[in-house]
């Protein structure tokens, strides 16, 4: 993608010394904490990245995923982009958040990387601000977990992309840091599983014909693979209800456009699990920790 515009960066990068000094500051003084960090991250409008951001974006959160990485560089390359990466410590653990400072915030997403020992997933909840409690639930899995990363939508997905006709929708946005993002955690987490979680109207979508499905769960694909058919069984124990499965028992909410399976499935990467789940299921979720350790329970650690 071409961008012949002043890049959003340039009105505040820091020179290359400062940004590794400002990323050691903060690691000594922030008191944030992932959820509160996320929600003041929040942006009305939507700044698309130019084609050499998606790329320098790859580069940093390989390196983010990476605890042996120099702190230093990641800063630097933060930077170039119009980002920038602080230190949050959190229930005894260290936490790397790549997030646009205050001041010149674009909505291009908020990212989170684990330090020490991970699992193979990440979760995304790239319709945070439209899809009720999908962005606090994403941070209560990725708190209880031992995921690698998380990323979050910071603008809503109806916001305009500028120069284009394009919606800010992260889920069906070709080019953005969220792609960035998959695509580094597919290189870094070959088998991994990348978590999807989304929010539909089950009232909108109940028919006479089906009283609905508070739970629908996909690969992004036309033909659900093993795994996802054993990881919904699983759901249906945890939360006591029925799980469908797309296409097997429903024809949509399948997540097959979505932009990110599609990243995924490009580089011959194959674990994409689409979550979609009405209002009650998501109440359920983040009101009962004990159903969202049984929820981390059902997901695969890596993709057989």
């Amino acid at each position: 993608m071409t961008d012949s515009r002043p890049r959003l960066a340039h009105s505040f990068r820091p020179p290359l010394v400062a940004a590794a000094l400002l990323l050691a500051a903060r690691t000594l003084v922030s008191e944030e904490t992932i959820e509160g960090a996320r929600r003041d991250a929040r942006s009305d409008g939507y700044e698309a990245p130019s084609a050499s951001d998606l790329a320098l974006a790859v580069d940093l959160f390989r390196g983010l995923l990476r605890p042996e990485e120099d702190a230093g560089r990641l800063a630097r390359l933060a930077g170039e982009i119009g980002l920038e990466v602080i230190k949050v410590s959190e229930g005894g653990e260290d936490f790397l958040i790549a997030r646009e400072p205050a001041g010149s915030r674009g909505g291009r997403g908020f990212f989170v990387f684990r330090r020490g020992c991970v699992t193979s997933i990440a979760f995304q909840a790239p319709h945070a601000r439209d899809d009720l409690l999908t962005g606090p639930l994403a941070s209560k899995l990725f708190r209880e977990s031992r995921a690698a990363a998380a990323a979050w939508s910071t603008a809503p997905r109806s916001a305009a992309v500028k120069e284009s006709t394009a919606t800010a929708d992260l889920a069906h946005l070709p080019e953005s840091l969220l792609g960035s993002f998959t695509r580094a955690f597919a290189a870094a987490h070959p088998k991994g599983i990348v978590v999807q979680l989304h929010g539909f109207d089950g009232e909108e979508r109940r028919c006479a014909d089906s009283p609905g499905w508070p739970i629908v769960v996909s690969g992004g694909t036309r033909l659900a693979p093993p795994w996802i058919l054993d990881t919904a069984s699983r759901l249906e124990r945890a939360f006591g209800d029925r799980v469908a499965v797309y296409p097997r028992d429903i024809g949509e909410l399948g997540g097959t456009t979505n932009a990110q399976a599609r990243l995924l499935r490009s580089l011959g990467h194959s674990g994409f699990l689409h979550i979609e789940m009405d209002l009650d299921a998501r109440r359920r979720l983040k009101d009962c920790q004990a159903l969202r350790a049984a929820f981390l329970g059902c997901l695969p650690v890596a993709r057989p």
